[in-house]
């Protein structure tokens, strides 16, 4: 089910891709990135819009997060800290050793996200 969800998420990330906004993304940041281009305000609009769909499932919200973070594309990371985040006060100790194993996908700030710790 998560899987699915993860799917829809980015047919609607390639749906409202910008390149130009992409080509100007990547050129801020010194390391080499991958983006769709979307604005915060979309990637806020996209997290709004599946956060029902995984809302009373911290397991579901945690595997969706995981696949987008894993992506290693800049937006889909951050939709899917974005749905974890709303969800944060959930999260116990007992999650950390998972979302630990995150860290290695979390490649420069923009990933970092104070949805989730804050």
């Amino acid at each position: 089910m998560s899987h699915e969800i993860v799917a829809e998420i980015r047919a609607d990330l390639n749906r409202m891709a910008n390149p130009d906004h992409a080509d100007r993304a990547k050129q801020y940041f010194k390391e080499p990135i991958e983006t769709h281009g979307l604005t915060a305000p979309q990637e806020k609009e996209l997290a709004k819009k599946y956060y029902p769909r995984v809302k009373g499932d911290l397991q579901k919200a945690i595997d969706v997060a995981q696949e987008l973070i894993a992506s290693k594309t800049l937006d889909e990371a951050q939709v899917g800290i974005r749905i974890l985040g709303r969800m944060r006060r959930h999260l116990t100790p007992g999650h950390f050793d998972t979302l630990d194993t995150w860290v290695d996908h979390l490649t420069n700030w923009s990933k970092i996200n104070a949805d989730l710790v804050g």
